[in-house]
């Protein structure tokens, strides 16, 4: 039986309990695993097969969406005394 995370955590467990070091239940972490593998499959076709690939991955993608922003908030007019002196 397959439980979503939603039915697992509604079970009167804190967050606490459930992602502790040694106490995330079994139907917990395959829920997560499975959750993983669906997101996953938006982003590309082959799974990733280590965390950190999958960490790697999501942070060149997030670097590439941000760097127009980046370069951006560089960006400065120029102040009116400068634009003054100019004329």
């Amino acid at each position: 039986m397959r439980l979503s995370l939603t039915e697992i955590r509604a079970k009167g467990q804190t967050l606490a309990d459930l992602f502790g070091p040694l106490a995330l239940p079994k139907p917990l972490r395959d829920a997560h695993m499975n959750h993983d593998r669906v997101v996953e499959k938006c982003y590309r076709a082959q799974p990733f097969t280590r965390e950190r690939q999958r960490v790697e991955y999501l942070f060149e993608m997030f670097q590439r969406l941000v760097a127009p922003w980046a370069a951006l908030a560089k960006w400065r007019p120029r102040s009116r005394d400068a634009k003054s002196a100019e004329d």
